[in-house]
């Protein structure tokens, strides 16, 4: 039971991070000018103290400026975000996605992860 709660917390913990993300990611405007558009998926890790480790872009072929940008927000939902108070662990790795693409105007919000 006691890993299934942990599961949870971290599901938590990412699904928070990740709704924190889709909220406050800006589409860089030239990058839309352009039509620089394409999936970005971070994986990475974290600490007690919520630093931002091992960053990995496993989207290499997706705009740079993207990646950054989607990057910089992940930062900032690390500081802004405290981890789940249950979570045990010195250090957890996670992955976060996101899409950039002219043509959605808002991303539908992320189903919260459910309690065991």
């Amino acid at each position: 039971y006691e890993m299934n709660m942990q599961d949870y917390y971290q599901q938590l913990y990412l699904w928070q991070l990740q709704s924190k993300i889709n909220e406050s990611v800006i589409y860089p405007p030239w990058a839309k000018q352009f039509s620089e558009k394409g999936p970005v998926e971070l994986t990475f890790a974290t600490d007690r103290s919520a630093n931002l480790l091992n960053v990995i872009n496993k989207t290499t072929d997706t705009s740079k400026i993207l990646v950054q940008e989607v990057e910089r927000r992940l930062k900032l939902a690390l500081e802004a975000m405290p981890r789940p108070p249950a979570l045990k662990g010195e250090r957890w790795s996670f992955t976060v996605r996101y899409l950039f693409d002219p043509s959605i105007k808002e991303l539908a919000p992320l189903p919260k992860p459910k309690k065991p």
